[in-house]
């Protein structure tokens, strides 16, 4: 073991689910790997909850570790293996002293972040939460039964927990999950810590490539790291583009995010004013569609829709506002790379966005029985710059009439040869589909509303995504991951 370390410490919390488990006890092996280098100057444990089964933890490098515990971890009986096998750094949880059953994802999620910083002892920290991700709506870490899994609105309470304030924040917070390079996430955690590191799109079930980028950060100060991760992340993942995957990672300071919510709030208000006007919202529809789009159409990336705006709809005051915005999110996001096609308008922060709020869509803890639209009224980015009530008109404005409410039908139609309505996921296509993006009314169907399945994405979103229906170039754009995409 290397006799000089730098004061870094590394936690990482691993919350297997479906699709995940396994491959995350390849990161294990990274980080114990990275941990038995000759070159290692971390402190480095980790908390895994794979599907199904107890919680343990793991600590690479770390001799006082059981001090450091906020839950009651044993040392697992060793079973005679020699290191480096994974259990021969494996601490069990002490069912005598705590019943696992009684212990919520919140808790033993900021009992763990209490560890990580207890051992970091005034060094750098970077924390790393590792799972399903779904943005600003959905469920996070959706691991464990239905109704147990956590949201976004539950951070605070977990940091708030773990004793992380203001005056002493985590340096780097890594998301290791799908959409979470989000607006909103970094208003919620601003408070807790002063970079995250994250992707707007999908992240692949591989998740962060752990032993690159430990490597190469042991000697960096927490800004020139976080960079260093996002380039650490697009060069592992340029080599998948080969296969047509696409990837995007962003750093961002949010010690500068509440510089976003007056420009966006200007925006919103602006909009919201103006929007029944067909010549303005028309523009917004155009633009909404041709910007950088994630998770199903629901998410757009913020700059990338003020960009196009701009172009769509001359006026002097939106305009304004949009370029206010824009130079806002370039000096939030420190840097912002992608790989492959799919990404290739990400910019760094995307934000909700949808082109429906049908109440059959809510999902997650909060928000199980209404839209998504009403859950997320309830986050901080919402009421410091009123964008939700921004969505509310525009998606009034925006909304088509009832069929047969439009005007005098020309064609005598029976009833018998009106073509059925699909309600996804229920068709012969050979698989799930998605929900339809379109903002028609349901009114008409309030009494047959089902909820949507999510057609399937590959990555840490806990769910299949369809594909983008934008007609987006789909060229290599790889050649220059090294430069801030702007």
């Amino acid at each position: 073991m290397p006799g000089s370390r730098s004061n870094w410490t590394v936690a990482v919390h691993l919350a297997g689910g479906k699709s995940l488990t396994e491959q995350m006890i390849r990161a294990l092996q990274e980080m114990r790997d990275e941990a038995n280098s000759e070159e290692n100057r971390f402190r480095i444990i980790a908390q895994f909850e794979p599907q199904g089964k107890l919680p343990r933890a793991f600590v690479f490098d770390l001799d006082d570790a059981p001090s450091h515990f906020a839950l009651p971890f044993t040392p697992a009986p060793r079973r005679a293996l020699m290191r480096p096998a994974l259990a021969s750094y494996e601490y069990v949880l002490d069912t005598s002293q705590t019943n696992p059953e009684q212990l919520s994802s919140t808790q033993l999620l900021a009992r763990f972040v209490e560890t990580g910083k207890s051992a970091a002892v005034g060094g750098p920290f970077l924390l790393v939460i590792s799972g399903h991700g779904n943005g600003a709506v959905g469920p996070f870490l959706a691991h464990r039964d239905p109704g147990a899994e956590l949201s976004l609105m539950d951070l605070p309470t977990v940091f708030d927990s773990a004793g992380i304030s203001p005056q002493d924040k985590i340096d780097i917070l890594g998301l290791d999950c799908c959409a979470m390079s989000m607006i909103e996430v970094g208003f919620e955690l601003s408070p807790y810590a002063r970079f995250l590191v994250a992707s707007e799109g999908d992240v692949s079930n591989h998740g962060w490539p752990y032993r690159q980028i430990l490597g190469a950060i042991d000697e960096m100060a927490p800004a020139e790291a976080a960079s260093e991760i996002v380039r650490q992340f697009v060069r592992f993942y340029f080599d998948y583009s080969l296969l047509g995957v696409s990837s995007h990672c962003a750093a961002c300071d949010l010690q500068k995010i509440s510089a976003l919510a007056d420009p966006v709030r200007r925006l919103a208000e602006t909009l919201t004013r103006r929007i029944e006007d067909p010549e303005v919202w028309q523009p917004v529809v155009l633009a909404h569609w041709e910007a950088q789009s994630y998770k199903d159409e629901e998410y757009v990336d913020l700059a990338d829709f003020c960009d196009r705006l701009c172009r769509y709809l001359p006026d002097s005051e939106v305009q304004s506002c949009c370029a206010d915005v824009i130079n806002a999110v370039d000096e939030v996001v420190k840097d912002s790379y992608v790989t492959g096609a799919t990404y290739q308008y990400s910019t760094g922060l995307s934000v909700y966005f949808p082109w429906s709020n049908d109440a059959a869509k809510g999902r997650g803890k909060e928000i199980q029985t209404t839209s998504d639209l009403e859950g997320y009224k309830m986050l901080k980015f919402n009421r410091e710059t009123k964008w939700g009530d921004f969505l509310d008109a525009y998606l009034d404005a925006t909304q088509r009439k009832p069929g047969f409410e439009q005007g005098e039908v020309t064609v005598e139609l029976s009833v018998d040869s009106l073509p059925a309505r699909r309600t996804p996921p229920y068709g012969k296509g050979g698989g799930p589909t998605s929900a339809s993006i379109k903002n028609h009314p349901t009114s008409p169907l309030l009494d047959d509303i089902r909820p949507v399945r999510r057609t399937p994405p590959y990555g840490k979103g806990g769910h299949k995504t369809a594909p983008s229906i934008k007609n987006h170039p789909s060229a290599d754009v790889s050649a220059d991951i090294l430069g801030k995409h702007r």
